[in-house]
């Protein structure tokens, strides 16, 4: 049974090798004998290109671009570093902006506020704060 089996499969694989050349010089033949039409191509007209309009910016009142002048509450530049306050923890020696949001958080009993110089605080063994950085 085995080696009737293998001819029937090399007979079957012989048929398909035949059948796939013979299509395929079917085919070939067929694309040899037809002649080549011409090609037409329908020429479309393209629509005309569309202008943008570009918006015109109005002009600006010279008010408008003048800068603001500082009002009198802001903090200058220039002004005496030392009048800054800070907010002391006596508990862990740090020293905070007063906008700082750890400075808010300290408990009462170990908060204090200073006028005192940053290097004052430094002297006396204060830290700045990391998250503020006074």
């Amino acid at each position: 049974m085995r080696g009737k089996s293998k001819v029937k499969i090399v007979i079957g694989v012989l048929i398909a090798i035949f059948l796939f050349a013979n299509c395929q010089d079917n085919s070939q033949k067929a694309t040899r004998e037809l002649p080549e039409a011409p090609v037409q191509t329908a020429s479309v007209p393209s629509p005309a290109p569309v202008e943008k309009e570009t918006p015109v910016p109005s002009p600006v009142p010279a008010e408008d671009l003048a800068l603001p002048e500082p009002s009198p509450e802001e903090p200058q530049p220039d002004e005496d570093p030392q009048t800054v306050t800070y907010i002391l923890n006596t508990n862990t020696k740090k020293f905070h902006k007063p906008s700082c949001r750890s400075a808010k958080q300290i408990k009462p009993g170990n908060r204090q506020e200073t006028g005192d110089a940053r290097e004052d605080l430094l002297a006396r063994g204060y830290s700045p704060c990391g998250n503020c950085k006074p």
